[in-house]
């Protein structure tokens, strides 16, 4: 009787970590208001976490003044269903003008990749 509980907990507990590793997060809820479009200037450009497999920050004042800190992902990036549609980091300097879309993470930054519709280009102006 004590191996059948035993089981029957371990099997619990390894589906309740395997859905929490899938992406079930009930607290999470992908509508629109998790996207944040910005345009604006790029103030810095962080680039020492990628060493550590990191990503690259990008800091953004927006054209209303307001700052943004957008995430783009230096490890898998070649799996990002949006690589073509962000610039490479290393070819963005301060001062470019650039728009960006993307979800809002837990952090509050744009984090890019999370979708097909990401962006991160530099404006036409």
């Amino acid at each position: 009787m004590k191996n059948i509980i035993l089981t029957t907990a371990s099997i619990l507990l390894a589906g309740i970590i395997l859905w929490i590793f899938i992406g079930g997060h009930p607290d999470e809820d992908n509508t629109a208001a998790d996207i944040r479009r910005v345009s604006g200037e790029i103030v810095e450009i962080n680039t020492s976490q990628i060493a550590f497999d990191g990503p690259v920050l990008v800091s953004i004042e927006g054209d209303n003044g307001s700052m943004q800190l957008v995430s783009i992902p230096s490890f898998g990036f070649n799996l990002c269903p949006a690589s073509d549609d962000i610039v490479d980091p290393f070819e963005l300097i301060v001062g470019d003008l650039v728009e960006v879309s993307g979800q809002i993470n837990a952090a509050g930054e744009i984090a890019l990749c999370s979708t097909a519709d990401d962006y991160l280009r530099r404006s036409q102006e």
